[in-house]
């Protein structure tokens, strides 16, 4: 005779992967009224949303704050299919009078966090990987004596165009990165990159330069 616990056995990993396909399907459907969603919510919280028609939202995105929020044409936010699905992308002008702008053709992952207490620009034709995040606040004060005071303080950052940010990598105030720079997983940026620089680590170097990687390719090639 097979126990019910048996049977329960058999069908859990069946109900698990229902529900994935049921999550994957419910996300799909919601795409439709996400830009709608996102003005109804910039407008409520007194954001200033440039939300394009050819913006795709394929995920969910969080705005908060009180600042601008300028996304350029064609910006991606968010994949259906990442590894970070349960993880929105979140925009927050947090400020006043901050400031964040992503130039066009960008893509924006799943589970990128970009807040701003100042200003955070995001060049054309950057790449965002999943898990990124870009504050250009420190979150508490280093001094101890006023460590109790938030946020610490404040400086831009400006990623210039084509720049790769990979996954789970952060970029901390005052840090301007050259374009066609690629910033490596998990890399913690807290110093300006040149232009076309390869940078890995905690805190980040640059370990090579981008156009001599593609030199070595075609080098490779012949």
């Amino acid at each position: 005779m097979i126990s019910i616990g048996r049977i329960l056995r058999g069908i859990y990993p069946r109900l698990l992967l229902l529900k994935k396909h049921f999550l994957y399907t419910c996300i799909l459907l919601r795409s439709r009224w996400r830009r709608s969603s996102l003005t109804r919510i910039a407008n409520k919280l007194g954001v200033e949303l440039n939300l394009p028609p050819s913006v795709s939202i394929n995920n969910a995105v969080i705005i908060g704050g009180q600042g601008v929020l300028d996304i350029g044409r064609n910006v991606v936010l968010g994949d259906d299919f990442s590894s970070f699905i349960p993880s929105p992308v979140s925009l927050v002008p947090f400020t006043l009078n901050a400031v964040i702008e992503i130039g066009e053709d960008t893509n924006v992952m799943n589970g990128t966090r970009i807040i701003a207490h100042k200003s955070i620009t995001v060049g054309s034709n950057c790449r965002l990987g999943p898990g990124v995040s870009i504050l250009d606040f420190d979150t508490y004060s280093i001094t101890p004596q006023t460590r109790s005071n938030a946020p610490g303080a404040c400086a831009q950052i400006v990623l210039g165009e084509n720049v790769c940010v990979c996954e789970m990598a952060i970029i901390l105030k005052g840090v301007i990165i050259g374009r066609d720079s690629f910033i490596g997983p998990g890399a913690v940026v807290i110093d300006s990159i040149p232009a076309g620089a390869i940078a890995y680590g905690n805190p980040a170097r640059v370990i090579g330069s981008v156009y001599d990687y593609e030199d070595n390719l075609a080098v490779e090639k012949d």
